[in-house]
This record gives C-alpha cells, structure tokens and sequence, in this order.
C-alpha cells in the first residue's frame, strides 16, 4: 500500500508510538477526543489504521461543544470519516469565581471530566488525545521551571486504578508534520481558537525549543530522550551516600 510520503511519516511515527507503549491492543475501544486540528489527525489516523492491521479496535469520538461554529466543521468531518460520533455540552458559566488565571485548568478538568464519565459508560478502556511532541516538551520544560519538578503528558497514563487509560498516539510527532499532514489530507483548522489556549508561559517554552533547535537540530529527540536515559548517580537525590 503506497502513500503519499507526509501520510506515510505521519503513519509510522503514530504506530511506533503505540507499539512502545502498547496503547492499542486487539479488540480495544477508544474513545477520541476531538476538538480541533490536531485531534482530527487523529482521528483520520487511527480510521486508517484499521484497514490494514492485523489487530482490530473499535472507534468513537467524543466532541466538547465551546464554539457552534467549531462544532459544525468537527461534525461534518466525522460524519464523512465514518466515525460514531457524541457532542457534550458543558456550562463552563456555572462558576463565575473563576479568576482568568485558573480558568484554563478549570476548563479544562470540566471536559475532562465529561470525557471521562462518557467513557466509562461506553465502555472505553482507552481515551485518545491528539497532544503531540511539542506539546510534551512544552509541558516538561514548563513544570521545570514554574513548578520544580519533572513531568510530562505522559504517552500512555493510567487512570483509576487502571479502569481504563489515556494514550496520546502522536508522541512521537512535531506539531509541523501533523500540520502539514492536516493540510495535504484537507483537515481544516478551527475558525474560533479558545483564548486561554495558548498561554504566554506555553508560548515562551516554544520559542525556547526553536530557538535551541538552530544549534542543535535534534533537540526535541534528546529532551524526550532525557526523560527515560536517567543517570541516578549525578542527581542530587536526598539520603543516598
């Protein structure tokens, strides 16, 4: 099976990845979360996936309705994929204590929150989002610097006691590949962004990477490399002599 060559790179990076981590095994249910672009990608992905592995799984997708006019154009593009489909309609009004600040993480819990209980009684053991490399490495250098410690968006994260997981299958990709892939496979942006989306922390990591990257080409390679070739002894860890 021949593919253009962005779909072909795009296709691989996403099944290493869930090789890796074992996201997806056979007869899995996924549920995926989509709100724009990134998550579309995807969607589309995973759909085509299935026409060729030897393992089978079972898609849905799960849509948090903020903006009409996003809602639409995800609809119409699930529809046309083939993908059952649910639209939730959260009332992120309800607490209007809700300073600027913390907004975005509350948003946030709230649609995850939805995501969550839908899933449970679908029946999904596996929740897909459509976070990418970029998203990973910003999250990592952000809780560095603002939160002293070391974490990320892990690509594969159980939750609840295992009753069922979190997999972010583009792990392994730049944010320009799924893009560009979104572009040549006729993905279309979302027309309303959320304004709370990009914070200007966020935005500084970003330009922190790519500012990095002039000198050293593989730099997003190493720091997601860095976080598992782990050298114990040159770390300054409390009690060990």
């Amino acid at each position: 099976m021949k593919l253009p060559a962005i779909n072909y790179f795009l296709n691989k990076k996403t099944g290493k990845a869930i090789h890796d981590y074992k996201m997806i095994v056979n007869n899995d249910k996924v549920l995926i979360g989509v709100s724009g672009q990134d998550s579309m990608a995807l969607a589309k992905i995973l759909k085509f996936r299935l026409t060729y592995l030897p393992i089978k799984y079972k898609l849905e997708a799960v849509h948090i309705e903020m903006d009409k006019k996003n809602s639409r154009i995800i609809k119409n593009f699930l529809k046309e994929l083939g993908i059952k489909y649910h639209v939730i309609r959260v009332n992120f009004e309800k607490n209007k204590k809700i300073s600027n600040k913390t907004k975005c993480f509350w948003c946030s819990w709230k649609r995850r929150e939805a995501i969550f209980k839908l899933a449970v009684k679908l029946g999904c053991k596996k929740i897909a989002f459509g976070h990418h490399l970029d998203d990973i490495l910003e999250t990592l250098l952000l809780n560095m610097f603002y939160q002293g410690e070391i974490s990320i968006m892990p690509p594969m994260l159980k939750m609840f006691k295992g009753k069922f997981h979190i997999i972010r299958p583009f792990s392994y990709a730049e944010k320009a590949l799924i893009k560009k892939y979104a572009q040549e496979n006729s993905i279309p942006s979302m027309p309303h962004e959320c304004p709370f989306g990009k914070t200007t922390n966020r935005i500084l990591m970003h330009k922190i990477i790519e500012m990095v990257k002039k000198t050293s080409p593989r730099v997003k390679e190493n720091l997601f490399r860095s976080m598992t070739n782990i050298h114990k002894d040159y770390l300054p860890i409390k009690g060990i002599g």
